[in-house]
């Protein structure tokens, strides 16, 4: 008897730490950022858009593929609501000019096709909202 009413014990204990899993805190809550980007007057074939947190930001860094021109933000991704600077960058198509004293592999990386300012050196700032109207279009010149 003393042996049943411990596995029922047991059990039930159990069962109330099963059922407190996922109790816990949750982060912030994150929100769509969808947008255009295009490079020249035309939509920019492929590229990637990054979005990193400025000061107390308490998201984390995004990076959302461009496909002809536009970009959005994966359903359960998102952004949570706060300054982000924004970087944009595509590859040019081509390689980077092949330096023979260097070992294969090296200087292969790709041109990058996007200006400087608007990647390594972006000062471009965003802020998102508390909804899932965040729309960023970018006309890169």
């Amino acid at each position: 008897m003393v042996g049943s009413i411990r596995i029922v014990a047991g059990i039930a204990g159990c069962l109330m730490a099963v059922g407190l899993v996922g109790c816990g805190k949750k982060g912030p809550q994150n929100y769509k950022v969808f947008g255009t980007v295009t490079f020249k007057g035309a939509p920019l074939a492929e590229g990637v858009i990054m979005f990193t947190p400025e000061g107390g930001t308490g998201g984390t860094r995004a990076s959302i593929p461009i496909k002809d021109g536009k970009y959005e933000s994966p359903p359960g991704g998102g952004l949570a609501p706060g300054k982000y600077k924004v970087m944009i960058s595509a590859a040019a198509g081509g390689s980077a000019p092949k330096n023979p004293d260097e070992p294969p592999g090296v200087s292969e990386l790709q041109k990058e096709l996007i200006p400087e300012k608007y990647n390594v050196r972006s000062d471009i700032v965003r802020e998102v909202q508390a909804n899932n109207n965040n729309q960023f279009d970018f006309d890169i010149k």
